[in-house]
């Protein structure tokens, strides 16, 4: 399998060939940087949770249409993790696939979500439950839009790439952890190299289980109980990655003897990154959404955690041991 050209730049306009492309691009970016603004063919998209819809990729797919697309046009999706997902689903499915390169805007998209092939909708309070695996052609990362991003969307992507770190190299967490958050976010030096590991081990899983069958659910750490957070709490996506991590790693240390070490760094970190401890109470969790997740199957879902740094474990429970385990954690 072909893994997507990666190109770090900082000039994005230098890649783009007007000729046969159009732009969807989200709205509070093209109003940040203007050098976008020049170009014919754009459609503005607002990259919230509730725009990752059938409504939206009607709306995309109209204008595909409209600009008489062919299978060798391009399409370059200029935005954060949202508006990567939907439009990647409606540039997979528009005669079976047309060209798309993603330029991710956010930390979160620029080391996760532009990397690996899923684009996914929300449908029916269940979220990204309907979805296709199609790889961009490639992947156009320029940091100055981190500049722009705000505070809660940069520390969003940062627990992105340490739930990376955690699963994968204790090296990379420490060296996240020593720093503050204003530093990394003031030195392009800094957030160049956590960017560049986070995509190698990600990209290295992508090659190795693309359909998401194996090991390369090990992503999925944090994840299952995250979206019930994110959608119910109604928080950026990363910050309820990082409770669920916390949640997982208590679970993990209730029944299966994990390192506690692990949920007491993490708490150590969520604090320093100014994040709202977890306050509210495991009960009050939507378990009813975490048994929606497109990973339940026969009555069973696959959990992630870490017996220790760097030594992840997929396990195989059942949603009533689940529920049972969780509402009796201390």
């Amino acid at each position: 399998m072909n893994i997507s050209e990666l190109i770090y730049t900082d000039n994005i306009s230098n890649y783009i060939d007007e000729s046969n492309s159009v732009l969807i691009i989200d709205k509070k970016v093209y109003s940040l940087f203007p050098e976008f603004n020049t170009f014919k063919k754009t459609l503005l998209f607002h990259s919230s949770e509730i725009n990752k819809s059938f409504y939206s990729i009607n709306k995309i797919l109209n204008f595909f249409i409209e600009n008489k697309l062919s299978r060798n046009s391009k399409v370059y999706a200029i935005g954060g993790g949202t508006l990567l997902d939907t439009v990647g689903f409606a540039a997979s499915i528009y005669k079976r696939g047309i060209n798309i390169i993603n330029v991710p805007t956010t930390l979160l998209s620029m080391a996760d979500a532009s990397i690996g092939g899923k684009n996914a909708i929300n449908f029916n309070n269940t979220k990204n439950i309907i979805g296709t695996f199609y790889l961009p052609i490639q992947v156009l990362i320029n940091l100055n839009f981190l500049n722009t991003l705000e505070n809660k969307h940069f520390k969003s992507g940062l627990l992105e790439i340490v739930k990376i770190s955690l699963l994968f190299s204790k090296e990379l967490f420490n060296f996240i952890n020593i720093n503050q958050l204003k530093d990394i976010r003031n030195s392009k030096i800094i957030i160049e190299k956590i960017i560049k590991e986070a995509v190698h081990y990600k990209t290295k899983l992508v090659m190795e289980d693309y359909y998401d069958v194996g090991r390369r659910k090990l992503l999925n750490y944090g994840h299952t109980i995250a979206h019930s957070i994110e959608l119910t709490r109604k928080i950026p996506h990363g910050i309820a990655v990082g409770y669920g991590m916390l949640l997982m790693q208590k679970y993990a240390e209730n029944y299966y003897g994990a390192n506690p070490e692990l949920s007491i760094t993490l708490i150590k970190l969520i604090s320093k990154l100014r994040i709202k401890p977890f306050i509210f109470e495991l009960s009050e969790i939507e378990l009813d959404l975490v048994f929606q997740d497109k990973k339940l199957s026969n009555k069973e879902i696959d959990i992630v955690f870490l017996k220790d740094y760097e030594y992840p474990i997929i396990k195989r429970v059942s949603i009533n041991e689940l529920r049972n385990k969780i509402k009796n954690m201390s």
